[in-house]
């Protein structure tokens, strides 16, 4: 991820997969959420780990929501299978 003036990037590359493995294998992909905009759930997610700058940051969302579309598209996970977090 390229910064702007000269400030150090807000993610890494490893960090986008890592916040997005951990979405994927979350509650917010749960039952329980089921009825909330993927973007509504990633903000819950990301506000809950102390990542308020990144909710913040719609970028770094929708770099995320891609990565956790293409992780369901390919493994056929769709939600109400991952476990509570």
């Amino acid at each position: 991820m390229s910064s702007i003036g000269g400030d150090p990037p807000l993610m890494t590359d490893a960090d986008v997969h890592a916040l997005t493995w951990e979405f994927v294998n979350s509650g917010y992909r749960g039952d329980e959420y089921a009825n909330l905009p993927i973007e509504r759930r990633l903000d819950g997610f990301l506000r809950r780990r102390g990542l308020s700058r990144h909710a913040d940051n719609g970028d770094i969302c929708n770099v995320i929501i891609d990565r956790v579309m293409t992780y369901i598209s390919v493994t056929g996970r769709g939600g109400g299978s991952a476990s509570s977090g």
